[in-house]
């Protein structure tokens, strides 16, 4: 349905009825209470507003033109702060089911009676300006410095999910879709980060920007967010979406072990060890030593490394263990101890480090030479100036990767 076909138009405050009964293809949104957004001037409009003809959608505030669209979502930043205060609020609510094409959400508990900025408030969240939208057609819109409108090349395909918040219902692009809005607006590594962030089990807090690693439940996996990328035809973003994905992790619990991972994992070319497969908590079973009787217990490893396609019974294996601020408590030191020497007892070479350690090239050169020997790959012949070279860009990607949260 389009703006065209429209015969007349009403916005009420007072709008209360859901229409998602009679709902057509276009993204629409039901209010409850005040209308969404009106607590910003850009998008005041009157109580009501009757249009008869569709020639000028539109409606007046300060003798200026404010123009409306039926078909619109939030997305990018506003979305990214949407899902990340649901994530921490109440993990689990926002999943992904491989067997459909959509995505769906459990309804919210949260006792809201409209939306508007207590949607917002209610989740923890002070929303960043400028807001941003997709609309279906941008060629009316008015831009400010609170508002920021974008169209979508395939809006038409339903990019967007609902939200049923309270009595309200909210339209938002869905995690997929908000993977490639923003990989058009950052840096390749900057998407591998928040692609493994809804992949993995922490949150960055949208009002704090804190690490919030709670082992909440992934949003997505990475095999179903291949299998959408694989689906979309061409449009913005969608080349940059696919290799970031591809560079992408599952199961990450801090943005520490996406980084070493990405250290690990990357081509030489790219400033990487070039280690074949890097897996984040992987679990493991292996026999525990503290007991007469040995019985075996799943741990879960930071970084477990290997060639890739292998026997796992002739495979060799390595380990690599981030020791974060956490790691100083006595308690946790203990944990460690017992699984380090779990890890060695099974065959499972274990490297321990912290920042410092991370920080150190020479180190981090170091070790990884150990960690390919230990997993039998070839050793790299190159000249002095070609293995200078190679360390400078190792030292860059550390660098880049330094810059992001």
């Amino acid at each position: 349905m389009k703006i065209a076909n429209l015969t007349q138009i009403e916005f009420d405050r007072n709008l209360t009825e859901n229409t998602s009964q009679g709902r057509s293809n276009v993204a629409s949104w039901t209010f409850s209470g005040n209308d969404f957004l009106t607590g910003l001037p850009d998008l005041q409009f009157y109580k009501k507003c009757h249009l008869s003809t569709i020639g000028d959608i539109s409606c007046k505030f300060f003798l200026r033109k404010y123009y409306v669209f039926m078909g619109f979502y939030l997305s990018h930043t506003t979305a990214l702060q949407l899902f990340r205060a649901m994530r921490i609020k109440g993990h689990g609510l926002i999943h992904h089911d491989s067997s459909s094409t959509g995505i769906h959400t459990e309804f919210l508990t949260l006792e809201l009676d409209q939306i508007k900025e207590k949607v917002f408030s209610s989740l923890g969240i002070l929303l960043t300006e400028p807001i941003e939208l997709v609309v279906d057609e941008k060629k009316n819109t008015y831009q400010s410095n609170r508002i920021k409108f974008h169209t979508s090349s395939h809006f038409a395909q339903t990019p967007s999910m609902e939200l049923i918040l309270g009595k309200s219902l909210i339209k938002v692009a869905s995690p997929f879709e908000l993977m490639i809005e923003m990989a058009q607006e950052q840096t390749l590594l900057e998407t591998v980060m928040l692609i493994s962030e809804f992949q993995g089990r922490y949150v960055i807090d949208p009002s704090t920007s804190e690490l919030r690693s709670n082992w909440y439940d992934p949003v997505f996996q990475k095999v179903d967010f291949e299998r959408y990328l694989s689906s979309v035809s061409r449009c913005n973003g969608i080349r940059n979406a696919r290799l970031a994905s591809s560079y992408s992790f599952d199961n990450a619990a801090s943005p520490m072990e996406v980084k070493l991972a990405l250290r690990a994992s990357l081509p030489v070319s790219a400033g990487g060890y070039a280690i074949p497969k890097v897996e984040l908590n992987k679990e493991v079973r292996i026999q525990q030593l503290k007991s007469r009787v040995l019985t075996e217990k799943t741990r879960a490893i930071d970084l477990l490394l290997s060639k890739g396609n292998y026997n796992a019974d002739t495979n060799r294996q390595a380990a690599i263990e981030y020791n974060g601020a956490v790691h100083e408590l006595a308690e946790v030191s203990t944990r460690d101890y017992r699984r380090n020497n779990e890890l060695v007892s099974a065959g499972i070479m274990e490297f321990v480090i912290g920042k410092a350690e991370y920080d150190d090239i020479v180190f981090m050169d170091n070790m990884f030479n150990s960690i390919r020997n230990q997993l039998e790959i070839p050793r790299r012949h190159t000249s002095s100036d070609r293995r200078k070279m190679e360390r400078v860009k190792r030292i860059k990607l550390w660098s880049e990767l330094e810059k992001l949260c």
